[in-house]
């Protein structure tokens, strides 16, 4: 829910030629696009095609280390393997217009990462495995 609703709320904040060339190359609103960067990274999910797409795994997240509450470009994201990065590179590919595939993913992935750059997990120390390696406690 997180990705569609960080897509829904940056897509209402489009300017009418944006939103004419989403309406012209995408089936789908970005809602719906949102969640898709994290469907085929996943061997569960995508038992053929996720060796393929194992090199976009780090561009989910930022990990600073440990209890170090500030982000470094040059540490934290070398050779821009990381959201900042991932934000930066598909924000310039965009910057082009392309009417082809490649170019539909690109914008895919930076609605993606959008959301992924909003989620307070995400965005964390480089011990907590995104998130995963946290245990909560629910009373």
């Amino acid at each position: 829910i997180g990705h569609s609703l960080v897509a829904h709320l940056a897509q209402s904040q489009l300017n009418e030629r944006t939103l004419q060339w989403m309406r012209t190359h995408l089936a789908s609103d970005m809602s719906e696009i949102a969640f898709w960067a994290d469907t085929f990274h996943n061997s569960n999910t995508n038992i053929l095609g996720s060796r393929r797409w194992q090199w976009s795994r780090s561009l989910h997240y930022i990990n600073t280390p440990s209890w170090n509450c500030n982000y470094v470009h040059e540490r934290d994201c070398i050779d821009d393997r990381c959201t900042h990065g991932a934000l930066k590179n598909y924000s310039t590919r965009l910057m082009t217009y392309e009417n082809n595939v490649r170019h539909q993913q690109d914008f895919f992935f930076l609605v993606h990462f959008v959301g992924d750059v909003h989620q307070p997990l995400h965005v964390a120390f480089d011990d907590d495995a995104g998130g995963n390696g946290v245990n909560g406690k629910y009373y």
